[in-house]
């Protein structure tokens, strides 16, 4: 029926008077009713807001509040509206940054969307940096999808980018799986451009497939491998060339990523897995975790040097093993049709640092 071909066109306004043209003659029609429900569910506008605490041992320590509203109108019109208020705490200081972004997603047929997004960052009440971005997504066969998108936006994973601005420009172009909502996977490549002119070049790619699927729990399994590498090393001593001249360390010179973390000729073989339990309609809980099972990576180390009777601080990079881990817990609860609440904990251990993160969330939507 056209008004069906309509819907997933996303001409859900053309498709909803076709459906209700029908339920007109056939009161109760079973396509027809199905429609206007998916459309309602659809186009039911949201909104969410949440808090994040974050503390790593870098040290620094964070505290993130954020708001995002979207709605569905047509293939045309589907906008968002997301804010955030960052806090940190490094060095004995604090540091503050803000961003807002708008953003749309064109639905043209039942393959292809755009979605397009502007905003403005700031960072402790200095200058403000343009942010946005543009995403192609394209259904190429029942299973695959291709993604491309570029974007300009902040960085903010280490002490130096939390007191200076630090924007990045990613562009990236991979290729996804789904297979029954059961078997995932995806291979991509992204390229990282910053002002000082480095580059940083990152391949991966990561599938899972179900092991257990019951109808309250499930146990899924997978593999991934990643490999990342930097044109330039910002690993820099964290003393001054005459306060180690004065006094030479006995051991290796402290050092640290400024202002962006470059990873060197890094790559990591995980294993992959996830749980998800639903004991009730309204509870659910998911729990995933990457353990690298094989990773090494060109770790550097700094010490001092001399050429031509000048001292220096030179660097140099020993081959090092490590063991990445990554863990996610979320915990959903119902609390009716239009509220839900979500507790998120996450733990990261880097070649770099640890962390751990935990958010609460609220989402609500305008059902009638």
């Amino acid at each position: 029926m056209t008004a069906y071909l309509n819907l997933w066109n996303g001409k859900v306004g053309l498709a909803g008077k076709e459906a209700g043209q029908l339920l007109q003659k056939y009161p109760g029609n079973k396509e027809a009713t199905d429609i206007i429900n998916t459309i309602t569910s659809w186009t039911v506008p949201y909104i969410k807001t949440g808090t994040q605490f974050l503390s790593d041992d870098q040290p620094m320590k964070g505290q993130s509040y954020y708001a995002e509203a979207g709605v569905f109108k047509s293939w045309l019109f589907a906008p968002t509206i997301s804010t955030a208020i960052n806090k940190y705490k490094a060095d004995d200081s604090s540091f503050h940054s803000s961003w807002i972004q708008l953003s749309n997603t064109f639905q043209f047929g039942t393959k292809n969307k755009v979605k397009l997004k502007g905003g403005i960052f700031g960072q402790n009440s200095k200058e403000s940096e343009f942010t946005g971005g543009a995403e192609i997504s394209r259904q190429i066969a029942s299973q695959f999808s291709l993604q491309a998108s570029m974007e300009r936006r902040p960085s903010q994973f280490t002490i130096s980018s939390i007191k200076n601005v630090v924007m990045e420009n990613v562009s990236a172009i991979g290729l996804g799986y789904n297979r029954n909502g059961k078997w995932f996977g995806r291979a991509a490549y992204e390229l990282f451009h910053y002002e000082d002119g480095n580059k940083i070049n990152v391949a991966y790619l990561w599938f899972t497939a179900p092991v257990i699927v019951r109808s309250h729990f499930s146990f899924s399994a997978g593999y991934s491998f990643q490999y990342a590498d930097a044109l330039n090393s910002n690993y820099q001593s964290k003393r001054s060339l005459s306060d180690v001249i004065s006094a030479p360390p006995y051991e290796g010179l402290p050092g640290i990523y400024t202002p962006y973390f470059t990873p060197e000729n890094q790559f990591a073989h995980n294993a992959l897995a996830s749980l998800k339990i639903i004991p009730s309609k309204k509870l659910q809980f998911a729990s995933r975790v990457s353990i690298g099972i094989f990773a090494k990576a060109d770790n550097p180390y700094l010490y001092l040097d001399k050429n031509g009777g000048e001292f220096f601080i030179n660097n140099g990079f020993a081959k090092t093993d490590y063991m990445p881990v990554s863990w996610v817990n979320e915990l959903n609860l119902a609390v009716s049709n239009k509220l839900s609440i979500a507790a998120i904990y996450a733990y990261d251990k880097l070649l770099y640092y640890k962390a751990n993160r935990g958010s609460i969330e609220l989402k609500y939507v305008f059902l009638k």
